[in-house]
Order: C-alpha cells, then structure tokens, then sequence
C-alpha cells in the first residue's frame, strides 16, 4: 500500500511533463532544529506557499543530501535553507523570464546573501553560465504536499514519522548541523520523477536590494536603521492597523557585486537576518 501512495505522489510531482528519474535513494521526509550556518542561527519551517527574490549559485558536486538522496549535478536539482526536505519550487530567472521545476533536498548555498543552490542541470537550463542571477522562487504547493504526505506517513515496523503538528519544530532528531544524518525510511521509497520542461517567459527588470529586519513598530525599526547608516538605508511601511510592518532596506544597487559589499557591511553591524532581494 505504500508503495502505491508514493508512486501517486510521484505522479503528482511529474504533472503533464515529461520527467527524469532520480536515482534510488532512502528519502526521507526532513525539516530539523534549527542550525548554525557560520555565524548565523538558520530557522528551517514547512510552508507551501509563498515566494522569495533573490540570487542563485550553482553548487556543483554530488554527496549524500539531507533527505537521504543523491545530490546528482545530472538531475535539476536544489539547496534551500530553511525549506522543508523534499520540496518542489518553480524557479525564474528575472532578467531572461526563465522557468525551471527543481526538487529542493538539501540544506544550502553556503554564501551569505544566496537563496537557492542549484545543481549543474539546473543552472544550465536557466543558461546561469558560473554567475548568480536573479531569481524567484515560489514553493508548488500541490506536489510539496503529495511528497510529505507520502514521506511522513507510516513507515515498517508499526512505527510512525513525527505528528504533522510537530514538523514546525523539528520532525527527526538532529542537532544544529548544517548536514545532520537523517533517520532512514524503507528501501522502497524512492525519489519521485523531476519535471525538466525549461519554460519561456517575458524578463521582470528588478532590481538589487539589501533587505534588513521587519518590525511591527517604527521605533525599533529607526534603531536598526541608525546602525546601518552608512547603507542610506530608508524605512519601507506596509499595512495598516494591527498588519503595520517596518522594514528596513537599502538600495538599490548596480550589480551583484555592489550589493555583497552593502550585504557585508549590514551583517558586520549586526544584522544577521539581512539578505539580498530583487524587486
């Protein structure tokens, strides 16, 4: 029965496009503590909607990812760091109009101020030729919950994955590791076929951003942009009422270059959460 549940998950996650196979691989299904990333605290939690800005690397290699499967550089594959393990995302690139389907099954890029590791398949259908690029990110939330449906289901010997209710803290056991070995599940299950339809689209010009904290109040947010002056940083609200939010940011900014150096000076006042955003 099993079986027959993931490969109706497998289904799902190929829609009406021709897909690849992943290699066979004891998946498992993996959000973890939070973790260290150098300096950094680093928050891991479940969504299925949504979307991010930001740049892309390629990550070539191949190892044993998070989720138990093979990092394969031949396969469209992705690195999130706080997405939960498997996940589908479509990913656009925003200068060219782009799109790609990558599973997300590891923990990633290492670089500050980088939101999406892409594997050698992946960054040559969106043609990133060794460069970041801007790109957005939204979580398909229909083949996002087949796979955890499947993967967080029961497993042999009567024993069962972490209650849903608990995946937003910590579904397996694992400290604050970046690459902690995750608890492993039946033989077989194995990774869903990946979509590898590259997608045409009209370029959305944005441009390069610092982006620093969000606050629910302008005071703090005045503190935080005091120690980011030498950013020019201005104060963005958003809202109404109880919604109101103040969010620091700075820029915009010419090049990738440019806005590493203003992402560099943020975290070296302090400001851990800042990132690097396209709008």
């Amino acid at each position: 029965m099993f079986w027959r549940l993931l490969s109706a998950a497998a289904l799902a996650l190929a829609g009406c496009t021709q897909g690849e196979q992943a290699p066979a691989a004891r998946v498992v299904y993996w959000l973890g503590a939070p973790y260290r990333q150098g300096l950094d605290w680093v928050y891991p939690q479940e969504r299925f909607s949504g979307e991010e800005t930001g740049l892309a690397v390629q990550l070539p290699g191949r190892h044993t990812a998070v989720d138990g499967e093979l990092w394969d550089d031949a396969l469209p594959l992705a690195a999130h760091a706080t997405l939960q393990l498997p996940c589908v995302v479509r990913v656009t690139r925003l200068d060219t109009g782009t799109s790609i389907t990558v599973r997300v099954i590891d923990r990633g890029p290492p670089q500050a101020g980088r939101l999406l590791g892409l594997s050698s398949r992946a960054a040559a259908m969106l043609d990133m030729a060794g460069r970041p690029v801007p790109v957005r990110v939204v979580v398909d939330s229909q083949r996002s919950q087949a796979v955890r449906d499947v993967l967080a289901g029961p497993v042999h010997g009567g024993m069962s994955a972490a209650p849903r209710t608990a995946v937003l803290r910590e579904l397996l056991s694992g400290g604050p590791a970046l690459r902690p070995e995750p608890a492993a599940v039946p033989d077989e299950v194995t990774a869903p076929p990946i979509p590898s339809a590259t997608e045409a689209g009209l370029p959305a010009l944005g441009q390069l951003y610092v982006r620093a904290s969000t606050f629910s109040q302008r005071g703090p947010a005045q503190v935080q942009s005091a120690r980011v002056a030498a950013l020019a940083p201005h104060i963005e609200r958003q809202g109404t009422g109880r919604a109101e939010t103040f969010t620091v940011r700075a820029g915009p900014y010419p090049d990738v270059a440019s806005a590493d150096a203003a992402l560099d000076l943020a975290r070296q006042a302090g400001v851990t959460d800042a990132r690097i955003v396209v709008e």
